[in-house]
């Protein structure tokens, strides 16, 4: 299978074995853009950037059907971009490629690289449990130690929205 970001091939190939595997199913564009389209359709009113949580993120079909199905122009999509998605994915390798995907499709700078290292996690968002020690880009995220109530701490991790009541 090819990673894909929108209609654009990234050339990585990850075998149906390994992701089954995984547990890793992606959505495909074809189900991801109406889904977001009927559930976001609410929204696009909203005069505030609304904050978007992929629990199980991929390689951000949703998150990127997401932008399409709220974006009203370029300045808003990579405001989206940079303030609006919030994922988690527990395979590392997905997550650096979903962030990649989302600074592409929402047209962000290389400077914004660290909204997405906050706002893009990886982890598992069922257990808690954080699968891989990346180098935080939230300092008060404690690392991966390995003990039991070794937790993604969703208050931690997201901290502006938890501060605003959540998603």
């Amino acid at each position: 299978m090819l990673f894909r970001s929108g209609d654009a091939d990234h050339g990585i190939v990850i075998g149906a074995g390994t992701r089954k595997r995984l547990g890793s199913y992606n959505t495909p564009p074809e189900l991801a853009r109406p889904t977001a389209l009927r559930t976001l359709r609410p929204l696009r009113r909203s005069p505030s950037i609304p904050r978007i949580l992929d629990a199980a993120a991929g390689g951000g079909a949703l998150l990127t059907a997401a932008v399409d199905a709220l974006a009203t122009s370029k300045d808003h999509r990579r405001d989206l971009g940079r303030f609006g998605l919030f994922g988690i994915e527990r395979d590392p390798v997905a997550a650096v490629l979903l962030r990649w995907a989302i600074l592409e499709h929402c047209e962000l700078r290389p400077e914004d690289w660290r909204h997405l290292e906050t706002n893009l996690r990886t982890g598992d968002a069922l257990t808690g449990r954080p699968l891989f020690r990346e180098r935080d880009a939230v300092d008060s995220h404690p690392p991966a130690t390995g003990q039991p109530n070794d937790r993604l701490q969703w208050d931690l991790a997201f901290p502006d929205p938890h501060k605003d009541g959540g998603f």
